[in-house]
C-alpha cells in the first residue's frame, strides 16, 4: 500500500525518481525545500519519522520540558510527537498513523507532518 501511495504523491508531484528505500525497510521521502523523511509500512498503517537537529546544549532541561509540554497538549505538534534519538543528542519527530488510509489521506498526513517538521527545524 505505502509504495503505491509514494508513487502516486512523487507522480502528483512532478518528481522523475521512484522513492529510495533505506536499509531499515523505510521509504525516504525527499521532498524539495522540506526535510528529509522516512516512512514505514506497518501492516496496517504507517509511521513517519524526521530529524529535527541537535539537542541544543544550553538550558536542555528547559527545552526537554518545552518539547514536553509541546506534546501534552498538542500545541505546535498536532499529531506528531517530538522525542530524542537513541543517543539522546538529536530532536526527532515522529507521526503514527495505526490504520491504512486512502491516498488522498496519506497526502495530506504527509503534508501535515512535513509542515511540522519545517516549523520545529526553524524553533531550534
Amino acid at each position: 500500500m505505502l509504495d503505491h501511495h509514494l508513487s502516486a504523491l512523487y507522480k502528483e508531484l512532478g518528481f522523475t525518481k521512484e522513492p529510495q528505500k533505506g536499509e531499515d525497510k523505510s521509504f525516504i521521502i525527499e521532498i524539495p525545500a522540506k526535510a528529509q523523511m522516512r516512512v514505514w509500512d506497518l501492516f496496517p498503517g504507517c509511521l513517519f519519522k524526521a530529524v529535527l537537529g541537535p539537542l541544543p546544549e544550553e538550558e536542555i532541561e528547559d527545552h526537554l520540558i518545552y518539547y514536553s509540554k509541546a506534546n501534552l497538549v498538542g500545541q505546535g505538534t498536532g499529531r506528531c510527537r517530538i522525542g530524542l534519538n537513541a543517543d539522546g543528542k538529536q530532536l526527532i519527530m515522529t507521526m503514527y498513523d495505526p490504520e491504512d488510509i486512502s491516498y488522498q489521506d496519506f497526502k495530506e498526513r504527509t503534508e501535515e507532518f512535513a509542515n511540522f517538521v519545517d516549523y520545529w527545524k526553524d524553533q531550534l
